[in-house]
């Protein structure tokens, strides 16, 4: 997505992502003949609207203004805001492990987010980012929203959703037109086919099965990967302080994996 903003306006290749993603999920339902209603569609239109409008708008921001590995790991700390926000909306209290991960991962949030203005607010947009993704796991298990779902027509209204919220966001803010290039072309179809087509599908079946907090530790190897890739593709250079938080919560994150592995404890 970080190259591909490069060659076009990041709310408007969100928009085109979930609208080709959208079309995607829908074709595959009518071509599978699988069900196209959902349960309680305002809850679907809730959820949606945290998990994947605000979230993916605020990603594609922070992306535009700031660096794709310092990006990943700020976003993918949602299993921490997970579990602050499902202990008073779900009662899943924090162990003593998950308060120490906790702990860590607010110094390392910390340590990533001192720099100038202009670094801060991209920051401030990805973390958001991964509280709104957080809010959005949260509700999707409080209001029992994707249980009586199926998993393919959950995800294809809810991309939808995330669609029509971020394609009128797109036209509110207009951007240069997009200059079409392979990397393009393969971003889109990247972030379409295989991520939104294929393992959003995944994420909801999973959400279906397990708690939360368990749920969202399938993110777990994104920002290692994220912080490697910036390097190695973009040449992003992290400060020896963003080493350091982004080492703390990896450590954080390694901890949380460990109270999943012991049960909860």
């Amino acid at each position: 997505m970080k190259a591909a903003l490069a060659y076009m306006g990041a709310l408007q290749f969100a928009a085109v992502r979930l609208w080709l993603a959208s079309l995607v999920l829908f074709g595959c339902i009518f071509a599978l003949k699988r069900p196209l209603r959902v349960a309680r569609p305002w809850a679907v239109a809730v959820t949606g609207l945290f998990q994947v409008a605000i979230t993916t708008a605020l990603t594609l921001w922070a992306l535009a203004a700031g660096s794709a590995g310092k990006n990943s790991v700020l976003c993918y700390m949602m299993p921490f805001w997970v579990v602050l926000i499902a202990w008073p909306l779900l009662g899943e209290r924090p162990s003593r492990r998950q308060q120490v991960a906790l702990a860590l991962a607010g110094a390392g949030l910390l340590l990533l987010v001192a720099g100038g203005v202009s670094g801060t607010l991209a920051d401030l947009a990805a973390t958001l980012a991964g509280v709104s993704w957080a809010l959005g796991v949260v509700l999707t298990k409080r209001l029992q929203v994707a249980q009586a779902t199926d998993p393919l027509a959950f995800s294809a209204w809810q991309s939808l959703v995330g669609a029509v919220v971020v394609g009128l966001l797109a036209l509110a803010s207009p951007a240069g037109p997009a200059q079409w290039s392979g990397t393009l072309v393969f971003a889109l179809a990247y972030n379409a086919l295989l991520v939104y087509g294929l393992t959003w599908v995944w994420w909801f079946w999973i959400l279906q099965r397990l708690d939360a907090g368990i749920a969202s530790l399938g993110t777990l190897a994104v920002p290692v990967v994220g912080v490697l890739a910036g390097v190695a593709i973009l040449g992003e250079r992290p400060t020896p302080a963003e080493w350091a938080g982004m080492a703390l919560v990896v450590a954080a994150l390694l901890i949380t994996a460990s109270v999943s592995a012991r049960g909860g404890r």
